[in-house]
């Protein structure tokens, strides 16, 4: 079984995460030992703050069938796609754009992935790039009663962040069982290795 907080640093791409309580919540594995990290590098005393050992060739391309863009079937399920929707959340008077994947109503917890500049909504939701790492939180997030995010924002300013916000706070309402702790200048975020 994997630690709730696990989930956020299994896949370096993940953002945000919104979770009971990190000890309470146990997930059932999916492809653990396929996905297994050699360790964490430097202290570990942190567990929002934690520096995974990453290395593109190992943890991504070596998973690939064609390199950075489509991972060997082996690596991923397709079984979370009858659990996604595309929506369009009104929210302020502004329609965002998500892609939920899992349970949309008291689910027992919430990742919301955040795509760079150039991304979208639907790169978070491709279940064949990025090494199947998108693939496995959907995998983990469908078959653990979570849900997983992944919005639309255009900018990367306070108008972007309030889209995303009202995002998360629609989709809180929904299961206030599952707090949200949002990555922050206040709150560490997990992040990618050296």
């Amino acid at each position: 079984m994997i630690k709730a907080v696990a989930l956020a640093f299994s896949v370096w791409t993940c953002i945000g995460v919104a979770v009971p309580a990190a000890s309470a919540l146990e997930l059932a594995p999916f492809k653990d030992a396929e996905f297994a990290y050699p360790g964490f590098v430097g202290d570990m005393s942190n567990p929002l703050d934690l520096t995974i050992d990453y290395n593109e060739l190992r943890d991504i391309n070596g998973r690939d069938e064609v390199p950075e863009r489509r991972v060997k079937r082996a690596w991923v399920s397709l079984a979370p796609r009858k659990a996604e929707k595309d929506m369009a959340i009104e929210t302020g008077g502004s329609v965002l754009r998500t892609i939920a994947t899992g349970v949309q109503d008291e689910a027992a917890f919430i990742v919301v992935y955040l795509h760079g500049q150039g991304g979208n909504r639907k790169q978070g939701s491709n279940d064949y790039t990025f090494g199947g790492n998108f693939n496995r939180i959907r995998n983990l997030a469908v078959r653990n009663g979570g849900l997983y995010l992944t919005p639309d924002f255009l900018t990367f300013d306070d108008k972007g962040a309030a889209g995303v916000s009202a995002i998360i706070a629609a989709f809180s309402a929904r299961s206030p069982q599952a707090k949200p702790r949002h990555a922050s200048p206040g709150v560490p975020a997990p992040h990618r290795g050296r």
